[in-house]
């Protein structure tokens, strides 16, 4: 119904059972709902903390957007209901699932839901689902788990997010005029100083945090921007991509999949109420036609991504003591020396 449970139904309910299933519709209310009943479940739990007494496992059914249980057992049957209620889970993990479903494609937007994420974690004790937690924020957002735990142990920033959030200001999109890129960047790989079609300097260069946030997801965006300037090549480039494999971030691997053979017309068959990706392709159209484009940049940016992928499967095997390191140096150095002569 979309009210929030007392301190009375939850110790009513937390007699019942070890674990209780909160079945709330997927609508804003509902959601609003658990957020405000999460203070109260967390309050129970510490208080049989204190007692001694074993936790009770509070978590969330997700149901399908615009059906509540009644709707789901009508339409689909028992069993499918049945398997909603076994995938149910933990309330944290609703909470930062829920945080990154939002805008992830602007920088604020990014920082809102990492903020957002970092709050639901922060009353977690450390535990597996605690670690869980951090590592789908890394992800999601494309950056470091480091990160996440920063901002994690930062009420201030994150109050602060919060603030932002409720002043409702929308993102800033990108100027069209191209910025430059420190040169020194080059030796690691990180950024091509020519145009680069990322965001205002002030957003890149306002705090460390920012740096983190732009750095390997610019270079994403950077080649699909060089894609829609160049639709011919942007089209061949595109088609014949891992895009599995070359984008890190979810969100720009999302736009790459729509844009294949939609270089030309990138808003003509965008999916209804599907804001995050309109609102990333909107802008990759503005960083397009900002752009003095060349086949040699769009050459560059392609070198820069492939550069971004080698460094991610060096790490990864690195990380987990796979062989095929010194193979994968060797490629990436050669990469490197290309995107040195194109700078020289």
């Amino acid at each position: 119904m979309g009210t929030a449970l007392t301190p009375q139904q939850i110790d009513v309910l937390a007699k019942l059972a070890p674990r209780i299933l909160l079945c709330q519709d997927p609508d804003t209310a509902g959601q609003e709902a658990v957020a405000r009943s999460r203070e109260g479940l967390e309050r129970h739990n510490a208080d049989r903390s204190r007692r001694r007494t074993t936790a009770v496992d509070f978590r969330i059914v997700r149901l399908p957007a615009g059906r509540d249980p009644a709707d789901v057992v009508q339409a689909d049957g028992g069993d499918a209901m049945r398997a909603l209620l076994d995938g149910a889970v933990p309330v944290a993990r609703y909470e930062v699932e829920r945080a990154l479903e939002g805008d992830v494609a602007s920088t604020d937007g990014r920082d809102i839901a990492l903020s957002a994420a970092a709050d639901a974690i922060a009353p977690l004790a450390p535990s597996v689902l605690r670690s869980e937690l951090i590592q789908l924020a890394s992800d999601r957002l494309n950056v470091s788990a480091s990160l996440v735990e920063g901002v994690i142990a930062d009420p201030e920033r994150r109050r602060a997010a919060r603030r932002a959030a409720q002043s409702k200001r929308p993102p800033r999109l990108p100027p069209h005029a191209p910025g430059r890129v420190d040169r020194s960047a080059i030796d690691e790989g990180t950024a091509p100083d020519h145009d680069d079609p990322g965001p205002e300097p002030e957003s890149r260069h306002r705090n460390g945090a920012h740096r983190l946030l732009d750095r390997r997801e610019q270079t994403e965006r950077a080649f699909l921007a060089y894609c829609l300037a160049l639709p011919d090549e942007g089209e061949r480039r595109l088609a014949d991509a891992d895009l599995e494999e070359l984008f890190e971030s979810p969100m720009t691997r999302r736009a790459a999949e729509y844009l294949r053979g939609r270089v030309r017309t990138p808003a003509a068959a965008l999916p209804p109420g599907d804001e995050p990706l309109a609102r990333l392709v909107a802008e990759l159209v503005i960083r397009a036609g900002g752009l003095e484009a060349t086949p040699a940049k769009l050459e560059l940016e392609a070198l820069q991504l492939d550069l971004s992928r080698l460094d991610r499967l060096i790490a990864g095997a690195r990380a987990s003591g796979a062989q095929g390191v010194r193979d994968l140096a060797v490629e990436r150095q050669v990469v490197l020396d290309q995107i040195r002569h194109r700078l020289t």
